[in-house]
């Protein structure tokens, strides 16, 4: 009896460990490109030494902060002009200078644009929110600085003369507060 001849049995190759695999460089039409793991390693930055860092700004104060005392001048406009006025009165309070205070405020509409109108103590500051780049404009209290209003049934308007040019605010719904800021400034003007 013979043997038939046996094939011998496959043996499986030894598994290979990631950092033992060969690597091939990958290309880029041809050109090898760099290695991925050595750039990454270039561009990543180096975790600071924590006795390196500075320390941190200092915390915004938790609740409302009013150098300017704009909410309590502010609480006297009607809800329906708070609601049209914010984002002009969010810019006026970003242009208003450590110390001036706010003293008269009205809402209305500045070069065709929702505005605010502001008596401070040094000045007439009339902001709009034109989108991208907001009209202001700022008119020193002086003793040649003068007012005029005008009023309907529904609306005020303030005029302000100065330098032989008049500056308008027109469609204040709150009348009372358009006649406050007129007798505040011209006192105001008449004491300097």
């Amino acid at each position: 009896m013979t043997k038939a001849a046996v094939a011998p049995k496959p043996v499986a190759p030894k598994p290979t460990t990631p950092s033992a695999a060969p690597v091939a460089a990958p290309t880029n039409g041809g050109r090898p490109a760099p290695h991925t793991t050595e750039a990454a390693k270039a561009a990543a930055p180096s975790a600071p030494n924590p006795d390196d860092v500075p320390p941190p700004e200092p915390e915004v104060p938790v609740g409302i902060v009013d150098p300017h005392g704009i909410g309590p001048v502010v609480s006297r406009l009607s809800t329906g002009s708070l609601r049209t006025g914010r984002v002009a009165l969010g810019i006026m309070s970003a242009l208003l200078d450590d110390g001036e205070q706010v003293e008269a405020l009205v809402q209305g509409v500045y070069q065709n644009q929702i505005a605010v109108g502001a008596l401070t103590s040094k000045r007439v500051l009339l902001v709009n929110e034109h989108e991208w780049v907001p009209f202001v404009r700022s008119i020193p209290l002086s003793k040649d600085l003068l007012v005029q209003g005008w009023q309907d049934d529904r609306t005020a308007s303030l005029i302000f003369i100065v330098d032989e040019k008049s500056i308008t605010i027109s469609s204040i719904a709150d009348r009372p507060l358009a006649q406050d800021l007129a007798h505040r400034m011209r006192a105001k003007v008449a004491a300097l």
